[in-house]
């Protein structure tokens, strides 16, 4: 995982939504969904 870019958007007020394994191939990837409401 991209543990920078995730803390990037996590101080921007961003939320983790949704930690899926998606496999391509033969190789697992991480599908990580983030969102950010509007005020």
């Amino acid at each position: 995982m991209n543990k920078p870019a995730i803390s990037f958007y996590t101080k921007r007020g961003f939320l983790r939504y949704s930690d899926d394994m998606v496999a391509v191939g033969k190789t697992e990837y991480h599908l990580l969904l983030m969102k950010k409401e509007l005020q």
